[in-house]
C-alpha cells in the first residue's frame, strides 16, 4: 500500500478534491474501506485542496484505515490530522474502535508537543533581553516611572505588568505597562500611590507574557523575591507646584484682605479741612 508520504507528493490534475471528497464520504458510508481510503487519498494528493478538505479526508482516510489498514498507517494518518489541527474533534457518530485509535494518538502527540513547546519556550526566553529602568528611591507624593527596554523578538510579548505593593497594602497590585518605542514598555505610579507619613519600602517584579499562548516570558523579581525601591516619607502636597498649592493662596487672600482694610481705614481716618463760612469769594480778575 502507497504510504502517506507519497501520496501527499502526487498531484491528481484529473480529479478536483470536492468529486474526490464527496466520494470518499459516500464510500466511508456504505463501509467501503478500501474504495473510501482510495478516494481520501486523491484528495490530499490534491494541490489546491483547502485546509478543511484536508482535515475531511485525512479523517476518513484514517478511520477507514482503522478497519482495514495497518497501525502505522493508521498512526501516520492521525498524526498528520492533529498537527494539522490539534484541536480537531471527533465526530459525534465515531465507532468506539476509531475513537480509541484516534485518543491514543492525541495522548502520544501531546506528550510530544510538550517536549517541543518547553523547547522552543526556553530558546524564546534566551533571545529576549531585559534592561530595568528604575529610580534607586522615590520620595512620597511625587510619581514613580518604572520602564524596562527589551530586545530580542518583542513580537512575541503581549501583555506586560507590574506588581506591587507599599506599606500599607498587603496584596499586590496589577498595573499594565504600556509600550512605547523601541522595544520599551513604561508605566508611572500617581503621588497619590506613594504618598505615606512615614519612610517605607515598595515591593514590585514586573512580568511580560507570550503573546499566542500567555505563558511567562521575561521577568523582573518575582512575587517571593520582589525587588523593593526605598520610599521619603512625603504627602500628595509635597509634590504640588509653589502657585499650585492652597496655604499660598490661602496667604494670598489674608494679605489682599488686609491691605484693602488698611486702605478703608485710612481714607475714612485722613486730615479734614476746618469747617467754615466765608461766603461767596471773587475769583482775582473777576468784574
Amino acid at each position: 500500500m502507497v504510504t502517506l508520504s507519497i501520496l501527499l507528493a502526487l498531484t491528481c490534475p484529473s480529479a478536483a478534491a470536492e468529486e474526490s471528497l464527496a466520494r470518499a464520504r459516500l464510500a466511508l458510508e456504505n463501509l467501503e474501506y478500501p474504495d473510501a481510503v482510495e478516494a481520501a487519498s486523491r484528495v490530499l494528493a490534491q494541490a489546491d485542496a483547502t485546509a478543511a478538505e484536508q482535515r475531511e479526508a485525512l479523517w476518513i482516510r484514517g478511520s477507514s484505515l482503522a478497519v482495514v489498514g495497518d497501525p502505522e498507517q493508521v498512526r501516520e494518518t492521525f498524526e498528520t490530522l492533529l498537527n494539522l489541527d490539534r484541536t480537531f474533534a471527533l465526530p459525534k457518530d465515531t465507532s468506539p474502535r476509531i475513537a480509541q485509535w484516534f485518543e491514543v494518538v492525541r495522548v502520544q502527540l501531546e506528550k510530544r508537543w510538550a517536549v517541543e513547546d518547553r523547547i522552543r519556550l526556553t530558546e524564546l526566553k534566551e533571545k529576549l533581553h531585559v534592561e530595568r529602568v528604575v529610580p534607586d528611591r522615590g520620595v512620597g507624593g511625587f510619581p514613580l516611572r518604572f520602564e524596562l527596554k527589551v530586545t530580542g523578538p518583542v513580537y512575541e510579548l503581549g501583555r506586560m505588568e507590574l506588581a506591587y505593593r507599599t506599606a500599607a497594602r498587603s496584596a499586590y497590585v496589577l498595573e499594565p505597562l504600556e509600550p512605547t518605542t523601541d522595544g520599551r514598555f513604561a508605566v508611572e505610579l500617581n503621588g497619590g500611590v506613594t504618598a505615606s507619613d512615614s519612610d517605607y519600602e515598595l515591593s514590585y517584579y514586573i512580568v511580560g507574557y507570550r503573546q499566542k499562548t500567555g505563558e511567562p516570558l521575561v521577568s523582573v523579581g518575582d512575587a517571593a523575591a520582589p525587588l523593593m525601591v526605598p520610599i521619603t516619607a512625603g504627602d500628595l502636597e509635597d509634590a504640588l507646584p509653589l502657585y499650585r498649592r492652597p496655604w499660598l493662596w490661602g496667604a494670598v487672600g489674608l494679605a489682599a484682605a488686609t491691605i484693602a482694610g488698611g486702605v478703608v481705614w485710612a481714607w475714612s481716618n485722613r486730615p479734614q479741612a476746618p469747617a467754615g463760612d466765608f461766603g461767596a469769594q471773587p475769583l482775582p480778575g473777576a468784574p
